[in-house]
């Protein structure tokens, strides 16, 4: 009687299979249907430990629930335990996990029955990829302010003009609803409202915009001031929160939060400062500052040709 061939293991199969394919693959078999936590781990592939973080060995064998603990609470086992049940694939999306062990990111999630109550699941870690797509979308964003911006100041010959021109550009990219100017002129000592805003909402800030066109600015002294006497970009995550900007102190309601501020040099004098606000508190952002500083040396080539 011709000998039959033993069948070979889930497990062998299985990972046969999933070591050839770039996504990650996991294997798991349902041992108690009322109990989605008893989800065993047959098989992985390497493109799922580099997804994770997690190496294969310290996770094969392991029930869901020892192997990624928080998959049971999330919700998520229970998901890959009704495709185990049902026989029928489902497509989880884009879900958010991480534990004390593994990577923490964004993964894509699909689920598909395998025989003996077995459930098979593919993803990726699209973490990567959404931030690689962030960032190029970021740059592209930058360049056209830059652009845009530049092309202002070359397409302006008065430096009124170009100020206000660059408090929309600028506004309209980092989405700050008020942008202010204000101005010194040769010796000085105070620079003052150039009375040049964009702004969204004019009744929402009108108190803002009347104290601010009324106040002079020494050297150091607030916003402008600090921007006046560095010469540099200067970013507050909250004004209200801030020592130095007066205007939170006489305007208690002043409903602004994030600002950020940046000088306008015409030969190597402060000529004017522009500055932006937020009713959001808002962290720095140094390569917004880098384009908002080289802007304000083109702007100071306007002043220049103005005053020729």
């Amino acid at each position: 009687m011709p000998s039959q061939k033993r069948p070979r293991p889930p497990a062998a199969v299985y990972r046969r299979i999933f070591e050839s394919l770039p996504l990650g693959l996991f294997a798991w078999q349902l041992e108690d249907p009322a109990d989605p936590g008893s989800l065993r781990l047959l098989a992985s592939n390497a493109a799922a430990a580099e997804a994770t973080g997690v190496p294969v060995e310290l996770v094969i064998g392991k029930t869901i629930a020892e192997a990624f603990p928080q998959a049971v609470p999330r919700g998520i086992a229970a998901e890959l335990a009704q495709v185990a049940v049902t026989g029928r694939p489902r497509n989880l999306g884009e879900i958010v996990y991480g534990d004390a062990r593994s990577t923490e990111g964004s993964y894509t999630v699909f689920a598909f029955p395998l025989p003996d109550r077995c459930v098979g699941v593919a993803f990726e870690n699209v973490t990567r990829r959404e931030l690689v797509e962030v960032t190029r979308d970021r740059r592209e964003g930058l360049a056209s302010l830059a652009y845009r911006a530049l092309e202002a100041c070359n397409a302006l010959t008065s430096a009124v003009e170009a100020y206000r021109a660059c408090l929309g550009v600028i506004c309209d990219y980092a989405g700050w609803p008020v942008g202010h100017a204000l101005v010194r002129a040769p010796g000085e000592v105070e620079l003052r409202s150039a009375k040049l805003w964009h702004m969204e909402d004019g009744a929402r800030f009108a108190a803002f915009r009347e104290l601010s066109e009324s106040l002079g600015f020494r050297k150091g002294v607030g916003l402008p001031g600090r921007v006046w006497d560095s010469g540099k970009p200067c970013w507050i995550i909250d004004v209200a929160a801030d020592d130095n900007f007066p205007r939170a102190k006489l305007l208690p309601d002043i409903g602004l939060k994030g600002a950020c501020g940046f000088p306008v040099i015409a030969d190597d004098d402060v000529v004017a400062v522009l500055e932006f606000f937020s009713p959001e508190a808002r962290v720095p952002d140094p390569d917004l500052l880098q384009v908002l500083e080289a802007l304000g040396r083109q702007l100071g080539f306007v002043v220049r040709r103005e005053r020729r």
